[in-house]
């Protein structure tokens, strides 16, 4: 839906007298803030891409005074829909990229929302150090929507998701104030230099007191989770600490102007296992026993995208056996080259010795490794080659279960998209029981677009059932939030808007993305067109 032109003109116009940087509210503007990679498209009254803090403050003050949301964007990585809004788009890559500092020895950064992860490992890798969280879109992905997400990637198993590795966070808070927060370290101790601070720590503590037992009871028992506000690890040494909450909330509390990171060094040696197996039900022993040796990350491959990869190359057809039913591929670091050989030998020994592996390889150098990954990385050509109108589709893609349920879950998905007539193709991060689906539908067809919302019906029903949550690594967004009270029931969703309305009573921080705007439906929001040429990809 496009914003009103006459509307965009003059806010821009009131803009460019608040603001250094650069007010971009031509149409063309609009046209390229309205997307991302993503299936949604919202046009917004305009963009601005603040030179510091202060603009931010700006943008915020006058946006409130006049009721008009905010959105932060970084590198527009999310697929959910995160960066996308009706109101002023603040662009944090054009100037806010800056690396403020690199401290070697404290193995600390202090970085710009707009600095990609790209940018600051290489920036490290001098130093011996790398940022570990390490989503597939790093190239382009910046450090302020990965702490918006809570991002992840094929690691998380050793090194954790990004929240546990801030040390702190600078804001700007709905009413144009900044603030800081810093991990482990209550929020009393930076309150009292700020009313509205201290108005939010007070609410945020009445609020966590009185539910304190609804959280607990309903607190996902999953070993990664961006779904949803974090309420379940805000328990300081001596108070409230907040940076878990911020973290994963999709600037819809507060937007960022900058971090201190922890970093650490960069393992000098990786090993890597290729495990296959005949039989869904061996994939929880045999993970339990990669998981006892240290693994950096263990991934899964399942079936369907084997048959596809054995069907489409003949070398992979001779290589994997016909009754492969799920692969999955283990991954030691570290900085010791015998220390992480010796792990990844004792694994494999270990699964050897089970009797569950059709197979089991072990490659210890770059090109050995590179052979091993082939099954999964030359299933992206494959699939753009797929016949039809159905294209792979970001719908389903990022639910996460206890790693024990993880079979339960891949099963329940398979008969549901057999029920629905659907191909999809799975894979993902088997050690934390965290799935990617590429489902295929046609969004241009009225048919495919209400099984859109059967899905995620389904879906969400067959994870709250298993004790799982929506996102692992990808947020919310607006493909998510509407289906939140589905999952987690409408106690904890009557929690996430009493957040919501403490830090941000007006609305107007990133509206729709957590907490959903009533009576809005997502699909409305995927614009029906001609069947792009893209490359498609595994994500």
């Amino acid at each position: 839906m496009r914003a009103d032109a006459d509307r965009s003109r003059a806010v821009g116009q009131d803009l460019r007298g608040l603001v250094r940087g650069d007010v971009l509210f031509d149409e063309i503007d609009r046209v390229l803030y309205s997307t991302a990679a993503c299936m949604f498209e919202l046009w917004p009254l305009g963009a601005v891409a603040p030179v510091d803090a202060g603009d931010v403050q700006a943008v915020l003050r006058y946006a409130r005074a006049r009721g008009i949301p905010v959105t932060a964007r970084g590198g527009g990585t999310g697929v959910a829909g995160q960066s996308v809004g009706e109101g002023i788009v603040l662009v944090f890559t054009r100037h806010l990229h800056r690396i403020r500092g690199i401290d070697p020895g404290g193995r600390r950064v202090e970085v710009d929302p707009g600095v990609t992860l790209q940018e600051l490992n290489a920036a490290l890798a001098p130093h011996g150090l790398r940022f570990p969280p390490d989503p597939s879109s790093g190239d382009a992905a910046t450090l302020g929507g990965m702490i918006g997400t809570n991002a992840a990637g094929s690691h998380t198993l050793k090194y954790g998701t990004v929240k546990d590795w801030i040390e702190s966070l600078s804001v700007v808070l709905d009413t144009g104030e900044q603030a800081t927060f810093r991990r482990g370290v209550p929020v009393a101790a930076d309150a009292a230099s700020s009313p509205r601070l201290a108005e939010i720590a007070a609410s945020m503590r009445a609020l966590l007191e009185a539910r304190r037992d609804l959280l607990e009871r309903v607190r996902p028992r999953v070993t990664k989770n961006s779904c949803g506000y974090n309420l379940f690890e805000l328990a300081g040494r001596d108070g409230l600490d907040l940076v878990p909450l911020l973290a994963g909330s999709e600037g819809t509390l507060a937007v960022i102007t900058g971090a201190t990171l922890r970093v650490d060094p960069k393992p000098v040696h990786v090993a890597t296992l290729r495990i296959l197996l005949d039989a869904l039900e061996k994939v929880a022993p045999v993970v339990e026993a990669l998981r006892a040796h240290g693994p950096s990350g263990i991934e899964l491959i399942e079936r369907a995208m084997i048959d596809l990869v054995r069907g489409g190359d003949a070398a992979m057809a001779d290589e994997v056996p016909p009754a492969t039913r799920s692969a999955l591929l283990g991954e030691f670091d570290g900085l010791d080259e015998r220390e992480v050989d010796d792990r990844a030998a004792a694994a494999a020994a270990a699964v050897r010795a089970s009797g569950l592996a059709l197979e089991v390889r072990v490659a210890t150098t770059e090109r050995e490794r590179r052979q091993l990954w082939a099954l999964r990385k030359k299933a992206s050509p494959l699939l753009e080659r797929l016949p039809g109108p159905r294209r792979s589709t970001r719908l389903v893609e990022d639910g996460v279960v206890p790693p024990a349920r993880l079979a339960d879950y891949v099963r329940g998905l398979e008969r549901l998209f057999e029920r629905r007539g659907v191909d999809a193709f799975l894979f993902g991060h088997a050690g934390d029981g965290h799935l990617h689906v590429n489902v295929f539908l046609d969004r241009n067809d009225p048919y495919d677009r209400r099984l859109m919302r059967i899905l995620m019906e389904e879906v969400t029903d067959l994870l709250r059932s298993l004790g799982g949550t929506l996102s692992g690594e990808h947020g919310d967004g607006l493909m998510r939030a509407g289906y939140l009270e589905r999952l987690f029931g409408p106690e904890l969703m009557g929690v996430f808007r009493d957040v919501k309305r403490i830090w941000d009573p007006a609305g107007i921080l990133n509206p729709g993305k957590k907490v959903p705007i009533e009576g809005e439906d997502f699909v409305s929001r995927i614009p029906a067109r001609p069947r792009p040429l893209r490359r498609t990809t595994l994500h």
